[in-house]
């Protein structure tokens, strides 16, 4: 999941805040490419996000590309919830 953009050392209740609805990070690894983000679009508590085991080598905006076109109702949902995916 991303880092709170606090820093805040253990977990805050402050989601707003400390997990800002559509704050992404992007991870590479041998065989795949992972892009979370922060998404109380379903599950309103806290700590829950949305995740995408995607291809390897994808940067960010490869990575949405291909979630968006792999997982439509979900990108959907943001959209019309007005979440804006980003890194920072």
């Amino acid at each position: 999941m991303p880092a709170c953009p606090r820093r805040c050392p253990r977990y805050c209740g402050d989601y707003d805040k400390c997990q800002p609805q559509g704050l992404a990070r992007i991870s590479s690894e041998a065989r795949r490419t992972v892009l979370d983000f922060w998404d109380r679009t379903v599950d309103g508590r806290g700590g829950s996000h949305s995740l995408f085991i995607l291809p390897p080598g994808l940067d960010f905006a490869e990575a949405v590309r291909v979630a968006r076109l792999h997982f439509p109702d979900i990108w959907a949902r943001l959209d019309e919830a007005g979440i804006v995916v980003r890194l920072r």
